[in-house]
């Protein structure tokens, strides 16, 4: 019996040592999902380009909603004296937004390539 186990164990470190000297197929999270939970390579790619898609949609509707309060506060300081400070504030949510869409292009060109 206790013959049998060991036979059985050393089978399995053979094993083990032979799948970890093969070098690896694909990414290295996805080899890592398919270990933890089983999830083929076409799996994990169609969820990371789901998330992505999410990603890009969430930075758009925070710069909507950054834009739509830029607009009430330009419209309800026009006569005080936080006016002043209007030009500046613009002029930072457009160079946040230019330097947002830089970015976005680089990581839209990292989904399509995925």
């Amino acid at each position: 019996m206790a013959n049998k186990n060991r036979k059985a164990r050393r089978q399995r470190a053979i094993a083990a040592r032979q799948h970890a000297a093969q070098p690896s197929q694909g990414s290295f999270v996805a080899n890592e999902l398919h270990q933890l939970i089983g999830a083929n390579e076409e799996d994990v790619v169609r969820a990371f380009k789901w998330r992505a898609r999410q990603n890009v949609i969430f930075i758009y509707a925070v710069n909507a909603v950054i834009f739509a309060f830029l607009l009430f506060f330009t419209a309800y300081t026009s006569n005080s004296g936080l006016s002043k400070f209007v030009p500046f504030i613009w002029a930072g949510f457009i160079a946040l937004f230019l330097a947002q869409q830089a970015m976005l292009k680089r990581y839209k060109q990292l989904i399509r390539n995925t």
